[in-house]
C-alpha cells in the first residue's frame, strides 16, 4: 500500500527538518543566556559557566565573540561585573 501524497510530504518535511534541530536549541540556548545576562549581573557560578564554556578556532565573528566570552570570564569576578552591570543598565 502506498502512503497518501500528503503523508509523504510530511515524512520528507520532518527529515528535513531534523539537522535544523540542534541549530534550533542552539540559538534557544544561546538566547536564554542572553536573556539571563541583561536580567541581572553574572554571580561567581555563572562566570565560572561561561569561563568552562566550549569554544572553537574558526574564524569567524560569533566564534570570536564567545571565545572573548569566555576569556573574559575565566578573568573577571562577580564583583566587578557588578560593578559595571551596574553602571550600564542601572545607574544614569
Amino acid at each position: 500500500m502506498e502512503d497518501a501524497p500528503a503523508t509523504r510530504d510530511a515524512a520528507a518535511l520532518a527529515v528535513r527538518a531534523a539537522p535544523a534541530e540542534p541549530e534550533n536549541q542552539l540559538r534557544a540556548d544561546t538566547y536564554r543566556l542572553l536573556g539571563r545576562l541583561l536580567a541581572a549581573a553574572p554571580d561567581d557560578e555563572m562566570l565560572a559557566l561561561l569561563a568552562a564554556a566550549p569554544i572553537t578556532e574558526d574564524g569567524d565573528l560569533l566564534a570570536l565573540a564567545w571565545r572573548l566570552l569566555a576569556t573574559s570570564a575565566g578573568r573577571t569576578t562577580a564583583g566587578s561585573v557588578s560593578d559595571e552591570y551596574e553602571a550600564l543598565f542601572i545607574g544614569i
